[in-house]
């Protein structure tokens, strides 16, 4: 064995090691990571499986999801999935707040509800 051989030898790991998680991420923020990157695999309904694979009702599941999202880490990890579900994000918000895809928001010409204070 060559003095190059010795050195390639004592840099390199006996044995293969699992990839490290990337930093700053917990457990949990990349199984959702990796559950958004393969839940169109499943043959089922997101919502049904959000429930089967975290057991919580999906409106926790989008909660958690979006802190993931907001976290640098996570974009530093997968930025072309953060990236895409960010822009999905962003998307959805302006088809709320422009009406295009405001659901039970009342015309604004619509007549009051009896006992609902719609001004704030």
């Amino acid at each position: 064995m060559n003095e190059r051989e010795d050195q390639r030898s004592a840099t390199e790991p006996a044995e293969p090691t699992e990839p490290a998680e990337p930093a700053g991420l917990t457990k949990a923020e990349l199984q959702i990571l990796e559950f958004e990157k393969s839940w169109r695999k499943i043959a089922r309904v997101k919502e049904v499986a959000i429930r089967e694979t975290f057991q919580i009702a999906p409106f926790e599941y989008y909660l958690c999801l979006g802190r993931v999202l907001d976290s640098p880490a996570s974009f530093a990890a997968e930025p072309q999935l953060v990236g895409r579900l960010r822009e999905l994000q962003w998307k959805k918000m302006r088809e709320r707040t422009s009406g295009t895809g405001a659901v039970g928001r009342p015309a604004p010409d619509a007549a009051p509800i009896d006992g609902l204070d719609v001004e704030g």
